[in-house]
């Protein structure tokens, strides 16, 4: 699975909406996210095709990107993978022709191979 640890930046441009990004980032850092806020240089070192009409920038060191596919392909293999013996769920095809892990109770009915 492709996990792109990159960082991320939220800008305002406007004089209304100044106030919101710092005041997401408080309730964010309430809840351990890393949230710092950016002047006009930092953000303009940080991103340098950025306008240089914005009111406010907040910046978050953790913030990643993974990638969809990828991931929807690994979950089902890791599902198996963390599925005890005699569980009885069982793999089938998704509707993009994946594997899809199914639980006992969702599998009723279901011909087998599906």
């Amino acid at each position: 699975m492709e996990w792109e640890p990159k960082g991320g930046i939220v800008i305002a441009t406007s004089g209304a909406g100044a106030q919101e990004p710092p005041r997401f980032a408080a309730a964010q850092r309430e809840a351990g996210v890393r949230a710092e806020v950016l002047d006009g240089d930092a953000l303009a070192r940080a991103e340098p095709f950025v306008t240089r009409d914005h009111t406010a920038a907040m910046y978050y060191p953790d913030d990643a990107q993974v990638q969809p596919a990828g991931a929807s392909a690994a979950l089902p293999a890791r599902g198996r993978a963390s599925s005890p013996p005699g569980s009885g769920h069982r793999s089938t095809s998704g509707p993009g022709g994946g594997d899809v892990l199914v639980p006992p109770a969702a599998a009723e009915g279901l011909p087998q191979g599906l």
